[in-house]
């Protein structure tokens, strides 16, 4: 995890970013201590510029002005910011995770196994809850990275077999949607 304190036009931002960073990834970070999902892409390889998405708001974000240090300037569609930036020290035992959004496997009956080994960080969902098609249900760390299993359809909880701190095999039963 990387800390920075962001001045975006004179107002500061304490922000945390999980390393490495994924291009296209589900990045979990704080703005100002508010946790919020980050996808970054690029138009090509060798522009700067891509779409932001955050939450479920898309930015036109044009980073190509950043490369002046004595005006570092980042457009947001169409406007510029003045950016400053400053990486804070972080202490070297965090565990540097990158989160990103995986289909899950769907067995019959609306069963949802595990797509690959790993852990259970969360769960986001409870027994009885209503949940609609892409949201997430739990995460699961398999080799550092940190992996949003989604719903693939809307429907209802039935039963989830596993809980926080669960180890899974691929294909093991996590929980049914009906």
């Amino acid at each position: 995890m990387r800390l920075y304190n962001i001045a975006v036009d004179g107002k500061l931002h304490a922000v945390s970013l999980p390393t490495p960073v994924a291009e296209g990834s589900n990045l979990r970070a704080t703005v100002n201590g508010k946790d919020v999902i980050v996808v970054f892409s690029r138009v090509s390889k060798l522009e700067l510029t891509g779409m932001l998405r955050v939450q479920t708001r898309a930015f036109h974000i044009d980073f190509s002005s950043m490369r002046d240090p004595t005006l570092p300037t980042v457009r947001v569609d169409g406007r510029p910011f003045v950016v400053e930036l400053r990486e804070l020290p972080t202490q070297s035992s965090e565990k540097e995770t990158v989160t990103r959004s995986i289909e899950p496997m769907v067995a019959p009956h609306g069963v949802i196994v595990a797509p690959m080994p790993g852990r259970v960080m969360s769960l986001r969902v409870r027994r009885g809850d209503s949940v609609r098609a892409g949201q997430p249900l739990l995460m699961l760390e398999a080799m550092k990275m940190e992996n949003e299993i989604a719903a693939p359809t809307a429907g209802t909880i039935k039963e989830i077999w596993v809980e926080q701190g669960t180890s899974v095999n691929r294909g093991q039963r996590l929980l049914e949607i009906f």
